[in-house]
């Protein structure tokens, strides 16, 4: 069997204008958030991450996580 998918090019979406012309307020929300985590930053001096903290993000735990708790 010879299987031929097709290849499109990806979408070109231009996020700022997106959010400017979104009237319904979760996807506003949404596109506030995701511009939001564009702009971020570990070395922003307003974070204030500890040097703790950016060791975690950089070399997150590979272990599995177990949560035997039943409140979470």
């Amino acid at each position: 069997i010879n299987i031929v998918y097709e290849h499109r090019p990806h979408l070109v979406i231009d996020l700022y204008e997106l959010e400017h012309s979104a009237t319904f307020q979760p996807m506003l929300d949404t596109l506030s958030f995701v511009q939001a985590l564009r702009n971020a930053s570990t070395t922003d001096p307003v974070a204030k991450l500890s040097d703790k903290a950016l060791n975690r993000l950089h070399n997150p735990p590979t272990a599995p996580l177990i949560i035997d708790s039943h409140g979470i």
